[in-house]
């Protein structure tokens, strides 16, 4: 019975840690969003990438007039 005390508390620090690091750590996604043309319009980007590939970043907006650019800085 002590055995699985033991296990349980630790997967419980385990699963809370991750968690934490998740919602805290430096490589969660900058979420937000803005008003334009009286439009609310949300956007999520990415803080990592694991791939050879570019990592795409997609804005979803119903107006064709809207344009934007994404500036990126390694620091």
């Amino acid at each position: 019975m002590r055995s699985v005390l033991i296990w349980f508390i630790a997967f419980l620090i385990t699963a809370l840690s991750a968690v934490y690091q998740r919602v805290t750590g430096p490589t969660y996604p900058v979420r937000g969003s803005i008003k334009l043309n009286n439009r609310e319009i949300k956007y999520k980007f990415p803080r990592s990438h694991v791939s050879s590939k570019d990592c795409k970043i997609i804005i979803r907006v119903n107006d064709k007039n809207i344009k934007g650019k994404l500036y990126f800085k390694r620091y």
